[in-house]
């Protein structure tokens, strides 16, 4: 298809705009069918009849067609913003974007909402992961006890000996705990 207006050729026929000028393309198929549906009617005539006559009509209303298309064409353009503008109504890309924008702010109200949802529910876990983590278990040391070796019966590593010293700050001397005193161990 051809754009009327600017003649941009080789245009596909679904287009809705002239990619050159712009032009509304929705109409012009249906003209075309139009057009087509006349010219088809009188080359049926023109058949029937055979007369040459005929045919140099055909071709004259043709090119009359044509040109009055098109300038229909152009004046439709032309006025189709002033009709919108006085009836108050707005154009379709106006309303493409005015029925794209609520189902935006409707999702990013979505978003925002699962958004605060996870942060409260973050909240909620690292509350009760700073519980767990200050909780502690007491045990009375018994003799033979090293820091090391409690370590490794309650977080499976020797080298976390240490936090347990931090936990218990009443233990002076890490190489020799009393027997009966109590420690607390922190769980993990």
């Amino acid at each position: 298809m051809d754009c009327p207006v600017c003649n941009h050729k080789n245009m596909p026929p679904f287009a809705t705009s002239c990619p050159s000028c712009g032009a509304d393309m929705v109409s012009f198929p249906i003209l075309d069918g139009i057009e087509q549906t006349y010219v088809d009617t009188v080359k049926d005539k023109i058949a029937l009849e055979g007369d040459l006559t005929e045919v140099i009509k055909l071709k004259k209303e043709e090119a009359r067609t044509a040109s009055r298309k098109r300038s229909n064409l152009v004046l439709l353009l032309l006025l189709l913003p002033l009709l919108f503008f006085l009836c108050g109504r707005r154009t379709p890309i106006q309303n493409v974007e005015n029925s794209i924008a609520p189902a935006v702010r409707d999702s990013l109200e979505l978003l925002v909402g699962e958004k605060q949802a996870l942060e409260n529910e973050n909240g909620l876990l690292r509350k009760k992961l700073d519980q767990l983590q200050n909780e502690k278990t007491p045990h009375i040391i018994q003799e033979g006890d090293k820091l090391i070796n409690l370590a490794e019966q309650y977080y499976d590593d020797g080298n976390l000996w240490k936090l347990i010293l931090k936990d218990n700050p009443t233990i002076t001397n890490p190489k020799k705990l009393e027997p009966g005193d109590t420690i607390y161990i922190r769980k993990l």
